[in-house]
């Protein structure tokens, strides 16, 4: 569905919290102490946390606040911590936040505007992969801003889609992750979203060493029919990860994987130049307050601005849309009408 207001893209029914529960609807039959993915690749996420660590570091140095918004079990702000930084998380799972309070780290588990804080004002908030799994994300935004400091950095990544990939496969490419993700972003949307909510973009990326390679490989490998995300899954320490690793199909997307691994890889470096790539990761400082002001308005603009929303869902409801219907606003996000995805 895309909204006529804000051009967002987003599911047509959002699942139950249940169903998209980070880290899966066996998220509650893991122990506390048991980690999301298979062991090898929560060692590579540790790697990638630093080198995401690093390169926020050489924007701002020093010592101060740094809030990270999703952030699991706490890798980002464990590293920043024992460097001196003063650290604070949050997270929507139980379990990937009890983890990260069992290190000792600060973490919030719930969403973020209802995160009561009245202490030193946060320099720095990163936001990897979170904003697109919220219902709201103009809230969360609001309420980052509201606990920044003057010109404080914001760090959000999330999926493009308007990328090939999504424009190929649709609902089958790796970038939508259902029932997890909810919000569709493309540069556009998500440029307007932050501005619109008071944030200046200083620049944008689209390359991401974590992401873009790996989402390319998956995105080739479901070109294959069958079940999407196979290899991916996989990997996850869930009942759905042990059910396909016992699976000859998903051994043979494995051994698949390995010959297209060079050539996802290449595919991928052409976003360290041009702006394309199945990734986008945003870096603003916080701008002037006439700017959210100005987005709030009238009483009477906000409230024409909730009629429109109504009238929004209203056209939702009345076609009945739902998951795994054709999604062309999906295909083409400069397409002027709305669809389903």
């Amino acid at each position: 569905m895309r909204c006529r207001r804000c051009r967002l893209i987003s599911l047509a029914r959002v699942p139950a919290p249940e169903q998209r529960s980070p880290g899966g609807s066996a998220e509650d039959q893991r122990a506390d102490d048991e980690p999301r993915l298979l062991g090898f690749l929560e060692r590579a996420r540790r790697i990638f946390s630093w080198l995401n660590m690093k390169s926020v570091l050489r924007r701002e140095r020093g010592q101060a606040a740094w809030l990270d918004v999703g952030c699991g079990r706490g890798f980002l702000i464990e590293l920043l911590r024992d460097r001196g930084w003063m650290v604070m998380g949050t997270h929507l799972s139980r379990k990937a936040a009890k983890a990260a309070q069992q290190k000792g780290l600060n973490v919030f588990c719930g969403s973020l505007p209802d995160l009561e804080y009245h202490g030193t004002p946060f320099r720095v908030v990163t936001c990897f992969h979170a904003l697109d799994r919220l219902e709201r994300p103009f809230e969360c935004l609001r309420r980052i801003r509201e606990l920044m400091e003057d010109r404080g950095l914001l760090v959000v990544e999330v999926p493009d889609c308007s990328s090939p990939g999504f424009k190929v496969l649709g609902v089958r490419s790796a970038s939508v992750d259902y029932p997890h993700r909810l919000i569709f972003f493309t540069p556009s949307t998500l440029r307007s979203l932050l501005e619109m909510c008071g944030f200046d973009v200083v620049s944008v990326r689209h390359f991401s060493l974590e992401h873009s390679a790996f989402t390319t490989l998956q995105n080739l490998l479901n070109l294959i029919p069958g079940e999407p995300n196979r290899l991916w899954r996989a990997m996850l320490a869930t009942e759905d990860g042990r059910r396909l690793r016992r699976s000859i199909w998903t051994w043979m997307h494995a051994g698949l994987a390995l010959a297209l691994a060079l050539p996802a890889l290449l595919l991928s470096l052409p976003s360290l130049l041009l702006p394309v790539g199945n990734t986008m990761r945003f870096l603003c400082r916080k701008g002037a307050e006439r700017r959210i002001e100005g987005f709030f308005g009238t009483d009477d603009e906000r409230a024409a601005a909730a009629e429109a929303e109504a009238e929004t869902e209203t056209e939702t409801e009345a076609t009945g849309g739902g998951w795994g219907e054709p999604e062309s606003e999906v295909e083409d996000p400069d397409e002027e009408r709305d669809e389903k995805l």
